[in-house]
């Protein structure tokens, strides 16, 4: 959703080998859901992005997730759910600086890469952005 990325990329924020990463590419690029960029010679730098019939399926996917836990929150008071999302992302934030490396993806924003994201002020950036810079060769994002 945000953007070009390499199989490489795909495979380590799934935890899975280039090779599966690429047959499951594969067919998600059959199904329409992803688009190969331009050929650079070499498949596994190829640059991938979710096709609009993808984007949508993501759009709907989380419209769907919203429908289930809306009347669920909403039966609560505003104050008992901001109270337990700040309590939420302190343990998560905590968990975090226990993790020495900074060499993962943030699953907090699922690589959507919010703007003033607890876990990118915790770990100096975004993890994602900073993973992906990194691989890219372009040092340290500035995305927060």
């Amino acid at each position: 959703m945000n953007g070009l990325h390499q199989v490489g990329e795909a495979a380590g924020f799934l935890g899975v080998s280039p090779p599966a990463a690429t047959k499951n590419i594969d067919k998600l690029e059959r199904l329409g859901l992803v688009v190969r960029g331009p050929p650079t010679g070499d498949r596994r730098a190829t640059p991938l992005t979710a096709s609009s019939k993808g984007r949508l399926l993501v759009r709907r996917y989380e419209e769907l997730k919203t429908a289930r836990v809306s009347p669920i929150l909403s039966s609560y008071p505003p104050e008992t759910i901001h109270s337990l999302t700040d309590l939420l992302e302190q343990f998560s934030v905590s968990l975090l600086r226990l993790e020495r490396s900074n060499d993962v993806y943030c699953l907090r924003c699922a690589a959507y890469v919010e703007d003033g994201c607890a876990v990118g002020r915790a770990r100096g950036g975004c993890p994602y952005q900073l993973t992906r810079a990194a691989h890219s060769g372009h040092g340290r994002s500035a995305h927060t």
